[in-house]
């Protein structure tokens, strides 16, 4: 970075150093004129009033008399004349400095802020080209499929080859316990009268030891949802977008009911923010089933304007653009025949 950036970004103890420096060479200044005021104004009063006084003692009869009080009388009414003039205009400079001082208080008070600010801006602008790498390379992985590849095997391969760079786009932190789930509606494994949301797809941050974690518990290896439950569910039943920064309160996390069969240990510390963006596709905008995006780190997703966490949100919801525009391609419309519930 560079010029006005570079101002911003130092360090307060610079630029309180340069605070000090300025002032204390305009205090310098203010000293020196000083002594200079000092210096003429005693030349004017002293010297006029000696004038004055010599004027004064050579008598009327002199003919220099007149003329030496008179020049005399005159530097003394010129130094006092000064001595006002300069007061004034050092009153004046003292109260812009003081002005000036004060916007640089503000400045000072203000500049955490601002680097906040800045620093948002290249996050934002780092993360936005993973972003469009990651595009470009789920792309690039599907492009040659052929049309008649099921979907699912598409979204593998698209979450296969973008993977990486959608790690750097949302800029998950190491350790961070994250997973992006692909859900679609489906007859209900269990034999229901409706569909429930089943997940077809899924990216973990350490899928080797979910893997094995879910090879002691075949059963629990995949949740489904019916509607009003968990956050896909309250997705699907809203038809509308799912955006929690902080599920650990437990007014927020009431409103995403998990029935008991379905609650899992640890899921309390794993689920702490979350998104969930509907997949929608077909003339009428039906529901075909949505990307839930998770994390283990408070406001990992968050609606807020020029913030990195709003442009996490937005990352969720390319992919499920992605995967919408491929179900469309590929299937041309939605396959079920959807049952209310």
């Amino acid at each position: 970075m560079s010029g006005v950036t570079d101002i911003v970004l130092k360090p307060a103890s610079a630029l309180k150093q340069g605070q000090e420096k300025f002032f204390g060479h305009l205090i310098t200044q203010n000293e020196r004129a000083e002594q200079w005021r000092m210096g003429i104004n005693l030349s004017l009063v002293v010297g006029g009033g000696a004038l004055a006084g010599m004027g004064k003692l050579s008598g009327i009869a002199d003919p220099h008399a007149s003329w030496m009080a008179g020049v005399g009388l005159g530097m003394v009414a010129l130094g006092t004349i000064f001595v006002t003039l300069f007061d004034f205009r050092r009153g004046k400079l003292t109260a812009e400095a003081k002005d000036a001082l004060s916007v640089a208080a503000d400045f000072l008070d203000d500049k955490e802020a601002l680097q906040q600010k800045l620093a948002n801006v290249e996050v934002l602008d780092k993360r936005r080209r993973f972003l469009l790498i990651a595009i470009q390379q789920m792309h690039e992985a599907i492009e040659r499929m052929p049309h008649e590849t099921p979907v699912v095997t598409v979204i593998e391969a698209m979450l296969d080859a973008g993977s990486s760079d959608l790690e750097g786009a949302i800029g998950f932190e190491a350790g961070e316990k994250w997973a992006f789930s692909i859900f679609q509606r489906e007859p209900d494994p269990d034999g229901g009268r409706f569909e429930v949301m089943q997940r077809i797809v899924v990216s973990f941050n350490d899928r080797q030891r979910e893997k094995a974690r879910e090879a002691e518990k075949p059963e629990m290896q995949t949740r489904h949802w019916k509607k009003k439950e968990g956050f896909t569910g309250v997705c699907w039943q809203h038809d509308d977008e799912v955006i929690e920064a902080d599920l650990r309160s437990p007014e927020v996390a009431s409103q995403y009911p998990v029935p008991k069969g379905k609650q899992k240990l640890g899921d309390e510390e794993r689920y702490i923010s979350v998104a969930v963006i509907p997949i929608k596709v077909g003339s009428a905008n039906d529901m075909w089933g949505c990307v839930t995006a998770t994390s283990n780190v408070p406001d990992r997703w968050r609606r807020a304007v020029n913030d990195p966490r709003e442009h996490n949100v937005m990352v969720v919801r390319q992919l499920a653009q992605l995967i919408a525009m491929q179900v469309a391609l590929r299937d041309g419309v939605i396959k079920h025949s959807f049952k209310k519930a």
